[in-house]
């Protein structure tokens, strides 16, 4: 826990904040995120926009996508944010190897790679960054991508013993000749069900596991569900929208 609050005050330190070593980690977490996205609105949108981080990150990912989109007159939109995003990366990479453009055209269309390259950024991070009781292993995780994204780190620091779980759903059938768009998608769905299925079991067994180590659990007893300190975490609203980081709760 030392190391995270230690690399939660360079955090702070790089944007020009003082440590807020008063406040307790999760808060601090998702006061500096609020921060660094009302930046990015600010440079996007030209103002920060209102409502929960999933949703703001969301609706900025969305603006700066369908800005190229209609540039490259990309008419046909799958609901896929990473499909959209290789279109659209396909489309820039032809006009910096396009010879005939001008070398202003082809700044502007790395610019605008750097753009698609930040709406992957956005997509990585849910904006659920507190939970009422968040796990150090949650909070790491978060501190970990800011360490590589906002300190320029090219891989984030090893801060401790990590176990890997490695678990196997069942096979989904796949029909050969079927590769339509609705049938793409349609198996994105059913992998992300399946894979989120999985990893909510490892989570109740690793929570199972801890607290039959600590005396608190039940050998003969079977949740169907996770416990309350296991859920994942879910985003919260700050008392006013989502613009004051000081009022986030």
């Amino acid at each position: 826990m030392d190391e995270l609050l230690a690399l939660m005050d360079l955090l702070e330190e790089r944007i020009l904040w003082r440590p807020k070593r008063r406040l307790i980690l999760r808060k601090r977490i998702y006061q500096f995120a609020e921060a660094i996205l009302g930046l990015k609105e600010k440079e996007y949108l030209g103002q920060t926009q209102d409502g929960l981080l999933p949703e703001r990150i969301q609706s900025l990912a969305e603006f700066i996508l369908q800005r190229l989109e209609t540039k490259y007159g990309i008419a046909d939109r799958t609901p896929s944010l990473p499909e959209r995003v290789k279109n659209c990366r396909r489309h820039a990479i032809q006009l910096t190897e396009n010879m005939d453009l001008s070398e202003e055209e082809h700044e502007t269309a790395k610019l605008e790679l750097d753009d698609l390259f930040f709406v992957t950024q956005l997509f990585s991070y849910p904006g659920t960054y507190v939970s009422a009781k968040p796990t150090i292993e949650d909070m790491a995780e978060t501190l970990d991508k800011f360490e590589e994204d906002v300190l320029r780190k090219s891989s984030a620091s090893i801060r401790g013993t990590r176990r890997a779980v490695i678990a196997f759903g069942k096979p989904i059938p796949v029909e050969p000749g079927k590769r339509g768009k609705s049938q793409i998608h349609a198996l994105t769905e059913k992998l992300e069900q399946d894979v989120q299925a999985l990893l909510d079991n490892i989570q109740l067994e690793t929570c199972g596991e801890r607290q039959m180590a600590s005396g608190k659990g039940n050998p003969n007893r079977k949740p169907n569900k996770l416990p309350a300190t296991c859920h994942p975490p879910l985003a919260t609203r700050s008392n006013t929208g989502g613009n004051n980081p000081t009022n986030a709760r």
